[in-house]
């Protein structure tokens, strides 16, 4: 949940051309308050960034100002451009928003704007009024000598950051400034545990290590999350299986879909769209299959047989009455 700090600080406010912002009429010389500032659901909202209030209100249906915000104000979080206060007072029309973007190149400047940032790693990233990007610490120190010139950027996660060329394929960037890479990507993931998806003009999946080699030799159709050890991943005739960081597939039986592990166990459906249970062996943990089932929680999934029936099964398989 974000901070809420009291203080007072100039931003950046769209409005449609009535002067309103969600149903609220404002007027030039105002000050307005309200109890409480939660991000997306209370306060009065408005960006420390000139640029990002263009997300908000497209230049040809909106009204732009330049607002002070004030008393609790709650700070941006992880990728909100916005915060939100208490308080707001709105100063001035911006007659061209393009104009005060260039002039305020250096917004993070701002009296108090710091304390508002949000960072990841020790860092948030900042974009200048020609586009540029780069990221600052918590003084207002830049990290990198250079500007970058991408449409846009993320917050570092484990050490790297999600990047976006203007021909929308995507990368990840360093604390050094280097590109991992040299392939650009449909689309990409943050890296969890050193390893992030990527997905290829193809539509083709795989995982990428922080030294930029692929986990795989094969590009699967879709790839999730590992976890416990294990990912789901998706061949291109539609099979699902899981898979560990070697390559090793866990079941030698491939499947219509499969569940997440909870507990040890993870649900598969076969070809009759029959359900069961295997373990990170890869055993069944049943002979039967069923209509349906659950998910493990506290050591018992609810299935119902082929005759309609709900039971319980436990982790060794077996059968009690639902």
């Amino acid at each position: 949940m974000e901070e809420s700090i009291k203080r007072e600080v100039i931003a950046y406010k769209g409005m449609d051309f009535d002067m309103t912002c969600r149903d609220f009429q404002y007027k030039i010389g105002k000050t307005y308050k309200t109890d409480k500032a939660e991000l997306c659901e209370c306060g009065f909202h408005a960006c420390l960034n000139p640029r990002d209030v263009l997300d908000y209100y497209p230049k040809n249906n909106s009204r732009y100002f330049k607002v002070k915000l004030s008393g609790e104000i709650a700070n941006c979080d992880f990728e909100d451009t916005k915060i939100a206060a208490t308080e707001i007072t709105i100063l001035e029309e911006i007659t061209d928003i393009f104009d005060e973007v260039i002039e305020t190149t250096e917004w993070w400047k701002h009296e108090n704007v710091l304390d508002l940032l949000y960072y990841s790693e020790g860092f948030e990233k900042v974009q200048k009024g020609d586009g540029l990007w780069n990221f600052i610490n918590k003084d207002g120190k830049l990290l990198f000598n250079e500007w970058f010139e991408f449409y846009y950027v993320w917050h570092f996660h484990e050490g790297f950051a999600k990047v976006q060329r203007d021909d929308n394929l995507y990368n990840f960037i360093d604390k050094q400034g280097n590109i991992l890479s040299d392939e650009w990507f449909k689309w990409v993931d943050n890296f969890y545990e050193g390893i992030a998806k990527v997905q290829r003009s193809n539509e083709l999946y795989n995982y990428i290590d922080k030294n930029g080699n692929y986990l795989f030799t094969e590009w699967f159709k879709w790839i999730g999350n590992f976890r416990d050890g294990f990912a789901r991943v998706q061949m291109i005739d539609n099979l699902y299986n899981f898979i560990d960081k070697n390559g090793n597939y866990l079941s030698v039986k491939w499947f219509n879909w499969v569940d997440e592990f909870y507990e040890g166990f993870a649900k598969v459906q076969r070809g009759d769209n029959l359900y069961n249970f295997i373990d990170k062996q890869g055993n069944y943990l049943s002979k039967e299959w069923f209509n349906d089932a659950y998910s493990f929680h506290k050591g018992f999934a609810n299935m119902q047989r082929t005759n309609g029936k709900w039971v319980k099964i436990d982790k060794t398989g077996k059968l009690l009455e639902s």
